[in-house]
């Protein structure tokens, strides 16, 4: 619940159940958050990676019509979009250990199962959080 009464001297501030952060008409908020915020947070993230990942699919499948494999990728990426909100509690184990909304490797790994959707076999929810586990698993190699 958003209080606009709520005061502090701190732009943005996380401490246990809530968050302060500055609005768009320099006021600061007080935002309650549920005790299992991360997963949520989690779960936004993946629904707006899939929803990107969707969008480039349909900007190739306008500039290659004639390979319907994007489109059907589009159409899978949006429905997994919906279905992420669905999580289930042993899928966010798997995920929570990797999970940091901040991580360009988070970020990096979401992009790539994404594109995986509707090709290499990632055509559900199960098998899109296991090739996410399975990239975020892989050791990162230092440049």
């Amino acid at each position: 619940m958003l209080n606009p009464n709520f005061e502090t001297t701190q732009t943005r501030k996380r401490t246990a159940g809530f968050f302060v952060r500055e609005s768009s008409r320099n006021k600061r908020l007080r935002v309650e958050m549920p005790i299992n915020s991360n997963k949520q947070i989690c779960i936004d993230d993946l629904s707006a990676g899939m929803k990107r990942s969707a969008n480039w699919r349909r900007g190739l499948q306008a500039k290659f019509p004639d390979d319907s494999r994007n489109g059907r990728a589009a159409e899978r990426l949006d429905r997994l979009a919906s279905e992420i909100s669905d999580l289930s509690d042993e899928s966010w184990k798997r995920l929570e250990q990797h999970y940091n909304w901040a991580s360009a490797k988070w970020s990096d790994a979401v992009s790539q199962a994404s594109r995986q959707v509707a090709f290499r076999n990632v055509d559900d929810l199960p098998a899109f959080v296991e090739r996410l586990v399975s990239i975020l698993s892989q050791p990162s190699i230092a440049a």
